[in-house]
């Protein structure tokens, strides 16, 4: 959590803010001079709804980024109601609410602390679709009735796979038999139950004996005919430069859970592109730029875990393919007991949300003989395990309200390529250093192309920093982060509870190191930084020599050498001067790109010439 404990951290973070100008997703300023405003306990609810908690700060006027302390008149009335309507709220809230003398006026800060998951939606007694916000940058969103429909249906923990499925349901009798055949091998009690019993003991059938809907989706005949839940939305984005539609390709997977699987692996194989691997014990395989057995978990997990209260039983889980990663996303936030941030980690164990289909599809396998998960807390670090052998990223998470989903980079992460660049710059990289600062820039252009906003909360800090590597723990990543901050390579940023990092712009680095202007005293000349008009020059010569003459975002980075924002300036103003046109007029869409017109192909002839 942010601390503003004296006037000097409060002015150090207003500065922060001014910088920004606007409000972030840990921080929300009231000018509140008299009286608190109406829209102060939107703020409260939306900060207590995420995992991050926030702060409060009364009597500081945002005033389009200006973030002046006005003073609060009277601290001890406002102080006071402050108080008592968090007390109003569900769950009740005991805010720390604290009064700093600033020079300029008094300032009331109060720290929100995160609410419990099996406690949320945060809101006003009685009134939660009303009064159910969260936090989205630096806005405070009203959750839609499916998120808080969702939120309130884990505040019961009630297992809804183990309910009755619709009357005309009907179960598979070779599924079945395959089901008792596995369960009878797990314990010799479960040899000597009659097939009625044991069923009943893992809930295939409740005590009416009706299937229940975890049986369904499990071991069902053709469930899709009885349930959204036992069909998948699967679309593949199109090529680049294609704007004629939307999707490619865009289908439904349909029947038992091992039967999507198989299909949306399959479907995966055929739309993922491949290269040429050769394995430690030399044999020769194509690899996907996914690896498989990820996600294969991540799919499955999907499939198991995600929501089936009413209101979300309702819907279909969604398996996309972009340009640069799949994006899985399954109803429902996650559940109660997990901190998403934590995912992966060796110690994250918790209850699953569907007991009844998790103890089901425990015993199974896919038609095609794979498992259809992972032991209990396994399966996500499996998911890195094969991420880890193909040089790719671990997957991404992100739980909303009414949603959770998961994010896969699409082809290993290009460490190589990352130590060239830096080291043309006069930094030199391990190994480690150069998988870190990689990924720091893959997850740098994710985050700025996702138009949803459901990773808004992710950042790279020590427990996403771990997952990168098999065998590390945070301790040392910590110290290794540390390090590529003091040479300059990182910045830190304390964000509520931790320290988030964040790549510096390629051309500071190309200045020299913090405290070396001019290079330091290295021996390594540093290349000048190039021009406004050089760097239009070297964007030009860049699109002319693409394969399809056009060039991306992240190409004209790679291209220019430089950040995100200044690539995104340069490629400004060669517009505003009529030699560059995006492809497309989606502003956010990921097949943007940029290609010449003719006058920016006549300026690149003379160029040539």
């Amino acid at each position: 959590m942010i601390e503003v404990d004296s006037v000097e951290t409060l002015d150090e973070l207003l500065g922060e803010l001014r910088t920004l100008k606007v409000d972030h997703q840990v921080v929300e300023a009231k000018a509140s001079r008299k009286a608190l405003p109406d829209s102060l306990m939107e703020s409260v609810s939306a900060f207590a709804n995420t995992d991050s908690g926030g702060l409060i700060l009364l009597g500081v006027d945002e005033n389009d980024g200006a973030f002046d302390v006005v003073g609060v008149e009277n601290p001890k009335p406002v102080h006071d109601t402050f108080a008592a309507r968090c007390a109003l709220l569900d769950p009740p809230m005991r805010l720390a609410i604290y009064a700093l003398d600033h020079p300029d006026g008094v300032v009331l800060t109060a720290r929100v602390p995160s609410v419990p998951r099996h406690q949320r939606p945060c809101h006003r007694q009685g009134e939660p679709y009303t009064s159910s916000y969260i936090r989205v940058g630096d806005r405070d969103d009203l959750m839609s009735r499916p998120e808080v429909d969702d939120l309130l249906a884990n505040r019961t923990g009630k297992d809804h796979s183990a309910r009755a499925a619709p009357e005309a349901a009907m179960l598979r009798t070779d599924l079945v038999e395959m089901f008792l055949t596995a369960a009878r091998q797990v314990t010799p009690r479960n040899e000597e139950l009659p097939p009625d019993r044991l069923m009943h003991k893992y809930r295939i059938t409740d005590d009416a004996g009706t299937p229940t809907l975890a049986a369904i989706l499990a071991l069902g005949d053709s469930p899709e005919s009885q349930t959204p839940a036992a069909r998948v939305s699967y679309q593949v984005a199109p090529a680049a430069g294609d704007d004629s539609v939307r999707f490619a390709t865009a289908t439904h997977l349909e029947g038992t859970i091992g039967e999507i699987l198989d299909e949306g692996i399959a479907l995966l194989r055929r739309d993922l592109r491949s290269s040429v691997a050769s394995r430690s014990d030399g044999h020769v395989v194509n690899r996907l730029e996914v690896p498989v057995e990820a996600l294969r978990e991540i799919l499955g997990n999907a499939l198991v875990h995600r929501s089936f209260a009413p209101g979300q039983d309702q819907s279909s889980s969604r398996l996309v393919v972009q340009d640069d990663y799949v994006l899985v996303t399954s109803p429902g936030g996650i559940h109660v007991d997990v901190d998403p941030r934590d995912l992966g980690h060796a110690a994250t164990l918790s209850t699953p949300r569907n007991l009844t289909l998790t103890r089901i599809c425990e015993l199974l396998t896919t038609p095609s003989g794979a498992r259809l998960t992972e032991g209990q807390a396994s399966g996500i670090r499996a998911a890195d395990r094969a991420c880890h052998q193909t040089g790719n990223a671990p997957a991404l998470f992100a739980s909303r309200p009414a949603r959770f989903c998961v994010a896969l980079f699409r082809g290993p992460l290009d460490t190589a390529r990352t130590a060239s660049l830096y080291d043309s710059s006069g930094f030199s990289l391990n190994v480690r250093e150069a998988r870190i600062v990689a990924f720091a820039r893959r997850l740098e252009d994710f985050l700025a192309q996702d138009l949803s906003s459901d990773f808004n909360e992710v950042r790279l800090d020590a427990r996403l920093a771990a997952r990168l590597f098999e065998r590390t723990d945070q301790e040392r990543v910590t110290v290794e982060l540390a390090g590529l901050e003091e040479r300059g390579i990182l910045r830190s940023r304390r964000i509520a509870d931790r320290v988030a990092w964040s790549l510096t712009p390629t051309e500071e680095l190309r200045g020299g190191a913090p405290g070396e202007p001019d290079g330091g005293d290295s021996g390594t000349k540093r290349p000048r930084r190039k021009s406004r008009s050089e760097q239009i020059s070297v964007l030009l010569s860049a699109i002319t020599e693409a394969r399809h003459s056009e060039v991306r975002l992240s190409d004209a980075m790679d291209a220019l050498g430089v950040s995100r924002a200044t690539a995104n300036t340069v490629i400004r103003i060669a517009a505003e001067k009529g030699l560059v046109e995006a492809t497309t007029d989606v502003v956010h869409s990921p097949n943007r790109a940029y290609r010449l017109t003719p006058t920016g192909e006549a300026a690149a002839a003379r160029r040539r010439r």
